[in-house]
């Protein structure tokens, strides 16, 4: 391979693969956006209940609006770490099932003046530098995004040394740039 070429080998398991999901729901301004109604908006329903409640009971409303918002600020302080867990749950079902199993594994990354190739155990991604959405750092993981929700996922642990990192997102940064 010549100097404008580079490849790297990595390991891609279930946690990788959770934690883009997880980094995702607080990236994405759309999904933020979504997840804010869910744990905001949605349950300003409960407040309706007392008013309901008050006239088919003998408790007064007062009493109901306490209960409501004893609920509603229940559910504001536990629905992220509940969404996360369930999340979690759900992709590691579904990464168990045959059809999603060969995301994970051995991956290469070949970087070269044409794009970027991924080849793992489910087949081999072409991506043109201008086709790539955008490159983000996170603390664990580098992302590049081929799309608003998919990317490739690149762990930092599968880089040798910080300079082979810092070398590897420095020429990612150039080719994307130079396209």
């Amino acid at each position: 391979m010549n100097e404008d070429t580079m490849k790297l080998e990595y390991e891609l398991t279930a946690q990788d693969y959770i934690d883009f999901n997880l980094f995702h729901l607080n990236y994405s301004k759309r999904i933020r956006n979504l997840l804010f109604i869910q744990r905001f908006i949605m349950p300003l329903i409960y407040f309706a209940l007392p008013f309901i409640l008050a006239r088919s009971t003998n408790v007064p409303i007062w009493l109901w609006l306490i209960v409501s918002a004893a609920i509603y600020i229940l559910w504001v302080l536990v629905y992220p770490a509940r969404m996360q867990k369930n999340l979690s749950k759900k992709l590691l079902k579904a990464l168990k099932q045959d059809r999603n199993s060969k995301l994970l594994g051995k991956h290469s990354i070949i970087i070269d003046k044409g794009g970027l190739t991924d080849i793992g155990d489910g087949g081999e991604t072409k991506v043109k530098w201008s086709s790539i959405n955008e490159f983000v750092e996170a603390k664990d993981q580098l992302f590049i995004f081929i799309s608003e929700s998919k990317a490739i996922i690149i762990p930092r642990r599968s880089f040798q040394s910080e300079e082979i990192l810092e070398i590897f997102t420095a020429k990612v940064k150039q080719m994307r740039t130079a396209s």
